[in-house]
C-alpha cells in the first residue's frame, strides 16, 4: 500500500529538483566561458558514445515503462563520481568532464520534471500541498542568484529586434543566455517574460531550453520555435551588446 506524500516528501523533491536544474545552469554558465573547447568536447562525447549509458531510454523496461528511480541513481552516480574528480584532483577535472556532467545534471532535470514530478504531484494535490516543479524553479533560480558572480541584470524596455538580430542571437549561445525576452501571444498561457536556461547540442541541431517567469519548469524548444518567441528582448546584462539601442 502507498504511503501518504508529506510536506518532507514535497520539500525533498523539490529541492532534488533545484538541485539538478541549479548544477545545470552553473556548469553551462561556465562553460560558455571556453566555448571553443567545450563545443570539441561535446563532439568528442558523442563519438566515443560515453553519454549513451544516461540516455533516458536506458531505463526503459521490456514492457516499455520507465523506470525514473533506476536511471535517476544511475545519473546521480555518475554526477558523484564527476564531483569526486573535482574535489580532490581539480587539475584532472577537464572541460570534457564538465560537459558530461552537465548532460547528466540537465537529462536528470528533465526526467524527474516529467516523470517523477507529476506523479508525485497528484498525491501533494490531495494532501494540499504546492506545485512541486515551480517550487523547484524559483529555489534554483534563487540558488543561482545567490552564487554566480554574473547575476547582475539591467531592467530596461522593450526593444523590438530584427530578423538579424534574432538570427544572430540564437547562433550566440553565449549572448542568448544574457538575455531576457517577452512574448506577446493571444493565448495566455504562453504570453510572458522569458530566458534561456541552457541549450543542448543533439544530432537535430541546438536544443533551447526556456523558463518563463512563474512558470512551472524547463521547456524544450527548437530554432523556428525560438524564433518566434524572440522579437522583443527586455533586459540584458552589463557586456552585451544589446544593451546599446539599435539607433546608436
Amino acid at each position: 500500500m502507498a504511503t501518504a506524500s508529506t510536506s518532507e516528501d514535497w520539500e525533498g523533491l523539490s529541492r532534488r529538483l533545484a538541485n539538478y536544474m541549479y548544477r545545470s545552469r552553473v556548469d553551462g554558465s561556465l562553460l560558455q566561458d571556453t566555448p571553443v573547447e567545450r563545443d570539441k568536447a561535446i563532439a568528442e562525447l558523442n563519438n566515443t558514445h560515453q553519454t549513451a549509458p544516461f540516455n533516458p531510454q536506458a531505463s526503459v523496461d521490456a514492457e516499455g515503462g520507465l523506470n525514473v528511480d533506476q536511471y535517476l541513481a544511475k545519473v546521480d552516480e555518475a554526477i558523484s563520481e564527476l564531483d569526486d574528480k573535482e574535489k580532490n584532483n581539480g587539475d584532472a577535472f577537464t572541460i570534457a568532464d564538465r560537459v558530461l556532467r552537465l548532460y547528466c545534471l540537465f537529462s536528470a532535470a528533465l526526467f524527474c520534471s516529467q516523470y517523477k514530478c507529476p506523479t508525485a504531484q497528484l498525491d501533494f494535490d490531495a494532501n494540499g500541498m504546492g506545485n512541486v516543479s515551480l517550487r523547484a524553479l524559483r529555489m534554483s533560480q534563487e540558488m543561482f542568484n545567490e552564487s554566480s558572480p554574473r547575476r547582475v541584470d539591467l531592467e530596461r524596455s522593450p526593444t523590438d529586434l530584427s530578423n538579424e538580430a534574432i538570427t544572430a542571437l540564437l547562433e550566440d549561445p553565449a549572448e542568448l543566455v544574457k538575455q531576457r525576452f517577452l512574448w506577446l501571444s493571444e493565448d495566455e498561457d504562453e504570453a510572458g517574460q522569458w530566458s534561456v536556461e541552457s541549450t543542448v547540442h543533439t544530432r537535430r541541431g541546438i536544443e533551447y531550453v526556456i523558463v518563463y517567469d512563474d512558470a512551472d519548469g524547463p521547456i524544450p524548444m527548437d530554432k523556428e520555435s525560438m524564433r518566434d518567441r524572440t522579437p522583443f528582448v527586455t533586459r540584458s546584462t552589463p557586456g552585451s551588446g544589446i544593451n546599446k539601442d539599435e539607433g546608436e
